[in-house]
Protein backbone atom coordinates (compact mmCIF):
# COMPACT_ATOMS: atom_id res chain seq x y z
CA UNK A 1 0.00 0.00 0.00
CA UNK A 2 2.39 2.46 0.72
CA UNK A 3 3.96 2.26 -2.89
CA UNK A 4 0.83 2.97 -4.20
CA UNK A 5 0.40 5.84 -2.54
CA UNK A 6 3.74 6.64 -2.62
CA UNK A 7 2.88 6.83 -6.48
CA UNK A 8 -0.15 9.05 -6.28
CA UNK A 9 1.57 11.57 -4.20
CA UNK A 10 4.18 11.97 -6.99
CA UNK A 11 1.46 12.17 -8.89
CA UNK A 12 -0.57 14.47 -7.51
CA UNK A 13 2.46 16.61 -7.26
CA UNK A 14 2.98 17.31 -10.78
CA UNK A 15 3.92 20.77 -10.82
CA UNK A 16 5.65 21.66 -14.43
CA UNK A 17 5.93 19.55 -17.73
CA UNK A 18 8.50 16.87 -18.25
CA UNK A 19 11.45 16.73 -21.17
CA UNK A 20 9.72 13.75 -22.35
CA UNK A 21 5.97 15.44 -22.88
CA UNK A 22 8.27 18.84 -24.28
CA UNK A 23 9.77 16.21 -26.66
CA UNK A 24 6.49 14.27 -27.46
CA UNK A 25 5.02 17.77 -28.78
CA UNK A 26 7.62 18.93 -30.64
CA UNK A 27 7.71 15.48 -32.50
CA UNK A 28 4.31 15.69 -33.07
CA UNK A 29 4.37 19.25 -34.34
CA UNK A 30 6.94 18.54 -37.03
CA UNK A 31 5.72 15.64 -38.45
CA UNK A 32 2.92 17.53 -38.74
CA UNK A 33 4.56 20.51 -40.48
CA UNK A 34 6.63 18.54 -43.06
CA UNK A 35 3.69 17.29 -43.95
CA UNK A 36 2.04 20.24 -44.89
CA UNK A 37 5.01 21.81 -46.43
CA UNK A 38 4.36 19.50 -49.49
CA UNK A 39 1.13 21.13 -50.09
CA UNK A 40 3.09 24.76 -49.59
CA UNK A 41 5.67 23.41 -52.27
CA UNK A 42 3.21 22.43 -54.92
CA UNK A 43 1.15 25.06 -54.18
CA UNK A 44 3.61 27.67 -55.14
CA UNK A 45 5.04 25.72 -58.02
CA UNK A 46 1.68 25.71 -59.28
CA UNK A 47 1.17 29.42 -58.82
CA UNK A 48 4.17 29.90 -60.63
CA UNK A 49 2.91 27.87 -63.86
CA UNK A 50 0.27 29.60 -63.99
CA UNK A 51 1.91 32.93 -63.83
CA UNK A 52 4.49 31.96 -66.31
CA UNK A 53 0.79 30.79 -69.09
CA UNK A 54 -0.70 34.84 -68.05
CA UNK A 55 2.66 36.08 -69.17
CA UNK A 56 3.03 33.93 -72.02
CA UNK A 57 -0.75 34.75 -73.22
CA UNK A 58 0.30 38.16 -72.94
CA UNK A 59 3.44 37.98 -74.62
CA UNK A 60 1.38 36.30 -77.45
CA UNK A 61 -1.54 39.07 -77.72
CA UNK A 62 1.80 41.77 -77.94
CA UNK A 63 3.35 39.66 -80.68
CA UNK A 64 0.34 39.05 -82.65
CA UNK A 65 -0.61 43.12 -82.53
CA UNK A 66 2.91 43.67 -83.33
CA UNK A 67 2.45 41.94 -86.64
CA UNK A 68 -0.66 43.25 -87.07
CA UNK A 69 0.58 46.60 -87.17
CA UNK A 70 3.67 45.89 -89.50
CA UNK A 71 1.23 44.09 -91.77
CA UNK A 72 -1.05 47.29 -92.22
CA UNK A 73 1.71 48.67 -94.37
CA UNK A 74 0.18 47.40 -97.97
CA UNK A 75 4.26 46.99 -99.28
CA UNK A 76 4.11 44.20 -95.61
CA UNK A 77 1.12 42.23 -96.43
CA UNK A 78 1.96 42.08 -100.10
CA UNK A 79 5.26 40.15 -99.03
CA UNK A 80 2.56 37.71 -97.00
CA UNK A 81 1.26 37.33 -100.49
CA UNK A 82 4.95 35.95 -101.79
CA UNK A 83 4.86 32.82 -99.12
CA UNK A 84 3.98 30.27 -101.41
CA UNK A 85 3.76 27.11 -99.38
CA UNK A 86 1.37 27.04 -96.54
CA UNK A 87 1.09 26.60 -93.35
CA UNK A 88 4.74 28.03 -92.48
CA UNK A 89 6.14 27.67 -89.45
CA UNK A 90 8.81 29.98 -88.27
CA UNK A 91 10.60 29.23 -85.18
CA UNK A 92 13.49 31.25 -85.85
CA UNK A 93 14.75 34.32 -86.86
CA UNK A 94 16.32 32.62 -90.33
CA UNK A 95 13.36 30.40 -90.86
CA UNK A 96 11.74 33.74 -91.94
CA UNK A 97 11.79 34.58 -95.32
CA UNK A 98 13.96 37.43 -96.75
CA UNK A 99 11.26 39.68 -97.32
CA UNK A 100 9.97 39.29 -93.82
CA UNK A 101 13.36 39.51 -92.59
CA UNK A 102 13.31 42.89 -91.34
CA UNK A 103 10.94 42.26 -88.53
CA UNK A 104 12.21 41.13 -85.57
CA UNK A 105 9.27 38.69 -84.77
CA UNK A 106 11.20 35.59 -82.88
CA UNK A 107 13.36 37.64 -80.91
CA UNK A 108 12.94 35.87 -77.57
CA UNK A 109 11.99 38.32 -74.43
CA UNK A 110 13.03 37.68 -70.76
CA UNK A 111 10.31 38.36 -67.54
CA UNK A 112 11.14 37.64 -64.77
CA UNK A 113 14.38 35.73 -65.00
CA UNK A 114 12.49 33.47 -67.48
CA UNK A 115 12.91 33.24 -71.17
CA UNK A 116 10.28 32.99 -73.55
CA UNK A 117 10.61 31.84 -76.83
CA UNK A 118 7.71 32.52 -79.79
CA UNK A 119 6.95 30.21 -82.87
CA UNK A 120 4.92 32.06 -85.56
CA UNK A 121 2.64 30.07 -87.92
CA UNK A 122 1.15 31.82 -90.63
CA UNK A 123 -1.92 29.48 -92.66
CA UNK A 124 -3.00 31.30 -96.11
CA UNK A 125 -5.30 28.35 -96.44
CA UNK A 126 -8.88 29.70 -95.90
CA UNK A 127 -10.99 27.08 -96.49
CA UNK A 128 -13.39 27.11 -93.82
CA UNK A 129 -16.95 28.08 -93.04
CA UNK A 130 -16.31 31.22 -91.44
CA UNK A 131 -14.14 32.71 -94.70
CA UNK A 132 -16.56 31.55 -97.07
CA UNK A 133 -19.31 34.25 -95.22
CA UNK A 134 -16.65 36.65 -95.06
CA UNK A 135 -15.71 35.64 -99.20
CA UNK A 136 -19.47 36.26 -99.92
CA UNK A 137 -19.33 39.43 -97.88
CA UNK A 138 -16.12 40.71 -99.39
CA UNK A 139 -16.87 39.54 -103.03
CA UNK A 140 -12.79 38.53 -102.94
CA UNK A 141 -10.89 35.56 -102.19
CA UNK A 142 -10.33 35.39 -98.49
CA UNK A 143 -5.83 35.05 -98.43
CA UNK A 144 -6.49 38.60 -100.27
CA UNK A 145 -7.47 40.43 -96.99
CA UNK A 146 -7.31 37.72 -94.33
CA UNK A 147 -4.23 35.19 -93.19
CA UNK A 148 -5.17 32.75 -90.07
CA UNK A 149 -2.13 33.29 -87.89
CA UNK A 150 -1.23 31.26 -84.07
CA UNK A 151 1.71 32.21 -81.90
CA UNK A 152 2.96 29.60 -79.63
CA UNK A 153 4.55 31.14 -76.76
CA UNK A 154 7.04 28.26 -74.63
CA UNK A 155 9.58 28.27 -71.70
CA UNK A 156 11.77 26.20 -70.43
CA UNK A 157 12.29 23.39 -73.11
CA UNK A 158 15.72 22.54 -74.44
CA UNK A 159 16.89 23.52 -77.86
CA UNK A 160 15.61 21.69 -80.82
CA UNK A 161 12.74 19.76 -78.61
CA UNK A 162 9.25 20.54 -79.56
CA UNK A 163 7.19 22.86 -76.51
CA UNK A 164 5.07 20.92 -74.22
CA UNK A 165 1.45 21.73 -73.71
CA UNK A 166 2.29 22.54 -69.76
CA UNK A 167 5.02 24.98 -71.16
CA UNK A 168 3.70 26.63 -73.47
CA UNK A 169 0.75 28.98 -74.53
CA UNK A 170 -0.83 29.24 -78.36
CA UNK A 171 -2.98 32.01 -79.31
CA UNK A 172 -4.85 32.63 -82.52
CA UNK A 173 -5.28 35.49 -84.31
CA UNK A 174 -5.38 36.98 -88.07
CA UNK A 175 -3.45 39.17 -90.26
CA UNK A 176 -6.29 41.56 -92.12
CA UNK A 177 -5.29 43.76 -95.22
CA UNK A 178 -6.48 47.35 -94.48
CA UNK A 179 -5.29 48.81 -97.91
CA UNK A 180 -8.05 47.94 -99.88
Amino acid sequence: MKLRDRWRGWRDNESGITLIEILGAVMILSIISVSLMGYFTSGLDKSADQSRKIIAANLARLKAAEIRDEMKDPANYAKLQDLSASPYVFKEQSDLPLSLNEVDWLAPSNVNGTNYNFIVSLDKRTDNARTAQLDALMNKEPEQYLVPMSITVYWDVPAGASPAATKSTTIDSYVVNQGD
